[in-house]
C-alpha cells in the first residue's frame, strides 16, 4: 500500500512539473495498471487468465526520437507468483525497471503520423529483483531473493483521446537470465531448492514473467499549429492558412458552396453547385456579357 501511495505522488508531481517546465519539449509520462503473469518450474501462467491474478503500479517516461522511434523508461512493483494447486504455488514481490525503445506504425510509412491510433513493437533490456512479502509462503523458505537482468519484447497499442491524453495497451514478455526465483520448498528433501536440476518437477530454461500494461499517457507536447487555426500541425492539411480565418476540421479554409475558392476569397459565394468558376469563386461569363456561362443561351 505504501508503494502504491509513493507512484500515485510520484505520477501527479511529475506531471504538474512537466507541465510547468517541458511544455515545448517532446516528453510524456504514464502511470501503469498491471497484471504479472509467471513462467516458470510451477507451470505456465501466460494468458492464462483462471489463474489468481498478481498486479502491480508502474510509472514510465518516453521521449519521442523520430516518426518511427520512441524512447524511454518504466519500473513497476507488484506481486508475482503462481498457483497450481495447494502444494505447488508460491506468492512474493517483485520489482523491475528497464530502458526501452518503441518501433511506432503510425511513422508515415506503414500508418499515417495523424493517426489517433498508434501500434508500436517494444524492445528493452534492465533487471528485476524478487523479495519477500507479507503475504509470501512461509515455509518451505520463500522467494530466492537477488535480481535478474530482463530481455522485455512486446507490442501495444496507443489511442490519443486528445492531443495532450492517451490511454495504452501493452504486453511485455521478459525474458531472465536465471533459474532460481520460483520460492525455495523441500520437496520432501531437506534443503532441496525447487528450480534446480535436483527437484524431481523442474524443468528446463530459465524462468520468465509476462506484464499485461493499461496506461494513461499525458503528452508533455504543446501541439504545434503554424498558422494559429486551431488545428495541430500533425492534423492541419492545409497549414498556411491566413490568421483569423474560419477552417474546417481538418484545418483547411471554409468554402460554403465547395466551388474550390474559400469563403475569405469568394466574391460569389453561393454559386449553384458544379458551375466552373473563376479565381473570384464567381461563375465564369466566357462574352463578357454579365451574364454566366451557365445561364447563357
Amino acid at each position: 500500500m505504501k508503494m502504491k501511495k509513493i507512484l500515485l505522488i510520484a505520477f501527479v508531481v511529475s506531471t504538474q512539473i512537466g507541465n510547468a517546465q517541458t511544455a515545448e519539449s517532446k516528453y510524456a509520462v504514464g502511470l501503469n495498471f498491471i497484471k504479472n503473469e509467471y513462467n516458470g518450474d510451477y507451470g505456465n501462467g501466460v494468458f492464462d487468465f483462471n489463474k489468481p491474478g498478481h498486479t502491480g503500479l508502474g510509472l514510465f517516461m518516453s521521449r519521442y526520437l523520430s516518426p518511427s522511434f520512441d524512447m524511454g523508461f518504466q519500473f513497476s512493483s507488484g506481486s508475482y507468483g503462481y498457483f497450481e494447486d495447494a502444494d505447488n504455488n508460491f506468492v512474493g514481490g517483485k520489482f523491475d525497471l528497464s530502458i526501452f525503445t518503441h518501433y511506432k506504425l503510425n511513422n508515415g510509412y506503414i500508418l499515417s503520423e495523424g493517426s489517433k491510433l498508434s501500434p508500436f513493437i517494444s524492445l528493452g533490456v534492465g533487471f528485476a529483483n524478487y523479495f519477500t512479502t507479507n503475504s509470501a509462503t512461509p515455509f518451505p523458505t520463500i522467494i530466492t531473493n537477488g535480481a535478474d537482468f530482463i530481455l522485455p519484447l512486446g507490442a501495444g497499442l496507443k489511442f490519443q483521446l486528445t492531443n495532450a491524453i492517451a490511454i495504452q495497451y501493452q504486453y511485455l514478455y521478459n525474458i531472465t537470465n536465471s533459474d532460481v526465483h520460483d520460492q525455495n520448498r523441500s520437496g520432501g528433501v531437506i534443503n532441496t531448492v525447487f528450480g534446480t536440476p535436483a527437484h524431481p518437477l523442474s524443468k528446463a530454461g530459465n524462468d520468465a514473467f509476462g506484464q499485461h500494461l493499461i496506461s494513461f499517457v499525458i503528452n508533455f507536447d504543446r501541439p504545434k499549429d503554424a498558422d494559429r487555426d486551431g488545428v495541430t500541425d500533425v492534423y492541419d492539411e492545409c497549414a498556411d492558412t491566413p490568421r483569423n480565418v474560419k477552417v474546417d476540421e481538418d484545418g483547411c479554409p471554409l468554402d460554403a458552396d465547395k466551388d474550390g475558392v474559400p469563403d475569405y476569397l469568394d466574391k460569389c459565394y453561393n454559386t449553384p453547385a458544379r458551375v466552373k468558376v473563376d479565381t473570384n469563386g464567381c461563375p465564369l461569363d466566357t462574352d463578357k456579357d454579365g451574364i454566366p456561362d451557365y445561364l447563357d443561351k
